[in-house]
């Protein structure tokens, strides 16, 4: 898919992202989850259907 965007991301079983962490995910384009962040029912679905039954549906 040559005109697919990327998104690059970080999840970690952390229950706080600590803040070197979060500054090297902004320097190399990435976006940085805690699990517990990906089980927030109120959240946006990604674009993945089959990440959104797993992670935000049955996790």
């Amino acid at each position: 898919m040559p005109d697919a965007k990327r998104h690059y991301i970080l999840i970690t079983a952390l229950d706080e992202m600590p803040a070197m962490l979060t500054k090297e995910c902004k320097e190399n384009g990435y976006t940085p989850f805690c699990l517990g962040d990906l089980n927030d029912y109120e959240q946006q679905d990604s674009e993945s259907d089959l990440f959104n039954e797993f992670w935000l549906r049955y996790w």
